[in-house]
């Protein structure tokens, strides 16, 4: 997945959306950043995602929510 650090975050998004959809082990490394990516783009797909995912680091994900949030 090379290329998927190199594309734009909306696509990043769509993509992993699509990929976890399909299996969620196969982008368990980018969990945390589809947090993220969920905050920014589709935050109503959020809590749903949350729900759905064991593979996110809980000590970092409210921090990041937070962190977007406040815009920093």
């Amino acid at each position: 997945m090379s290329t998927l650090e190199e594309c734009e975050t909306r696509w990043k998004h769509e993509y992993l959306k699509q990929l976890f959809a399909q299996d969620e082990i196969a982008g368990q490394g980018y969990h945390l950043q589809m947090v993220e990516l969920f905050a920014e783009y589709d935050p109503s797909g959020l809590q749903p995602f949350l729900r759905a995912s064991e593979r996110y680091p809980l000590d970092q994900a409210p921090s990041c929510l937070v962190f977007r949030a406040l815009g920093l």
